[in-house]
């Protein structure tokens, strides 16, 4: 996935769309359109209007993109005053759960013997999710019970 395409996810995740996104901007659609397609002679997004863009749709798409481009795994550290014994709970069933996804993947991937192009990015990816998830939790363990 390139830059562009989580431009667009992010934008889909707001109600309204790409309008809503350069409405918010201070732009109008066409001119948010020539930054994201770098068309008639315009630059792409700046470093201030991508993180605005994030901020607008709630999700950690870029920072998820730089992370994964760079072979890491973006993880959101815990708050520590949310945390408590269920809050760790869920932590963990949500840590259980990603590991499950990525043995289903694994193992619908392998059925035939070869595991092509779009298996293994399903793979890895769900692999980035589960170490994110089980980081979450550790992090958020060791924050509640460190001294």
């Amino acid at each position: 996935m390139n830059i562009k395409q989580v431009i667009i996810n992010l934008c889909n995740e707001v109600p309204g769309g790409r309008s809503a996104v350069a409405g918010a901007l201070g732009m109008e659609l066409s001119s948010f359109n020539n930054r994201l397609y770098e068309k008639n002679k315009c630059r792409f997004f700046s470093v201030d209007e991508l993180e605005a863009i994030e901020d607008i749709a709630g999700k950690p798409f870029l920072a998820e993109y730089f992370a994964k481009r760079q072979g890491g795994v973006f993880t959101k550290l815990p708050d520590a005053d949310e945390l408590d014994a269920v809050e760790l709970f869920n932590l963990s069933v949500h840590a259980d759960a990603k590991k499950a996804l990525l043995s289903l993947v694994v193992s619908k991937a392998i059925e035939d013997g070869v595991i092509d192009g779009k298996e293994k990015e399903q793979i890895l990816n769900c692999l980035h999710q589960f170490f994110g998830s089980k980081k979450s939790e550790i992090l958020a363990l060791l924050k509640v019970y460190q001294k």
